[in-house]
Order: C-alpha cells, then structure tokens, then sequence
C-alpha cells in the first residue's frame, strides 16, 4: 500500500477502523463534496442516473448501487460518482424507484436536471409495464434512457458465441499451448 522507506510502512487497519474512516471520515467528506458540485448556484450542473441492483440469491440484504454522472468543471472532465448504497429487499420497480427519489430527494437534488438514465436491461428497469425507467419519466419527460453498454455487449457476445462451430474454450487453450511449448514459434511472435 506504501513505497518502501515510507513512515506510514508500519499503517494497520482493520476492517472496522476502514469502515468507520470511510463513512464518518473521508467518506463524508467526499459526499459533501460531491452534493455542493452538483448543487452549484452559479452555473446548472446537469448529470446522469446510474443504477445497479444486487441479485445474489443467497444474501437477504440486496443493495441498491446509485452512481451520478456529470461534468465536474474543476477536474474539466465528465466524472462518475457514488451517491449512495441503499437495501432495497423489494426488487420492484416502485420500490426501486421510492430509493432513488428518497436518495436524490434527501440530497436536495432535483429531477429537472437529471438528463440521463442507465442500468442494465432486466424487466425490472426496461420491461413493458411497471419499470424504473417509467416511473423516472414521470418525474423527468425528457429523460434519455441508455441502457448499459456493458450488458448489451454481453449479450450481442453470448449469442455470438453460441452460432460459432468451434467451441471457443477448446480453441484459446489449443492456441495457447501451441506458441507455449514451441520456442521457435515464440520467436517468430516476436519478428
């Protein structure tokens, strides 16, 4: 964690000191920080809504992950930040929905600058009835709904893969053992 010769070599901390440091120490800090940005009188800060829920069955808690994206003016870079981490057992969409606004709403942030929303594409989020996505439109008309890239590729690839006739596995390990046990093919890699 330090470069060697540092004085902080001797640094322990466990578990519950990181914990307590990181939510009443820097934690809040940074959380403060990060609602004054976005509160910013002297200029409209507008950002994007990044949500991902839990799914893991053997866990009675399911956390709730929100994210802010936004244009941070003093770093001049588009910048992506947690908000907050909150249980949401009921995976509905309007119980999702009631965590986001209660998250947003605490901080005194405001629907009118919202412009975007991302999450992945489960029925929950993007479905055809009652979803995430309706709700927010609700409270923001004209909200732009990304999806995640990341899930939509992951999905395109699954179903790419299943139409191939080489098992995909079979073939990265055929490769690599070819040009691993063969100095001369490493060589000819190397030209």
């Amino acid at each position: 964690m330090f470069p060697k010769n540092d004085v902080a070599q001797g640094f322990q901390c466990s578990r519950t000191k990181t914990s307590v440091l990181s939510r009443y120490g820097n934690g809040k800090y940074y959380h403060e920080k990060l609602v004054a940005a976005l509160s910013s009188t002297t200029h409209s800060v507008y950002f994007s809504l990044l949500i991902e829920e839990s799914n893991d069955r053997g866990v009675e808690a399911k956390d709730l992950v929100i994210l802010l994206r936004f244009f941070d003016t003093k770093l001049m870079k588009a910048v992506t930040r947690f908000l907050d981490l909150p249980t949401a057992n009921d995976g509905t969409a309007a119980a999702i929905f009631a965590k986001v606004s209660e998250s947003l709403e605490s901080r005194g942030l405001s629907y009118d600058k919202l412009i975007c929303f991302n999450s992945d594409t489960c029925n929950t989020m993007k479905g055809q009835r009652n979803v995430v996505v309706r709700h927010l439109k609700e409270k923001q008309p004209n909200l732009i709904d990304l999806g995640c890239i990341c899930h939509l590729e992951n999905l395109a690839v699954k179903a790419a893969v299943k139409c191939l006739y080489v098992n995909v596995d079979s073939l990265m390990i055929d490769i690599n053992t070819h040009f691993y046990l063969s100095v001369k093919r490493k060589e000819q890699l190397k030209e």
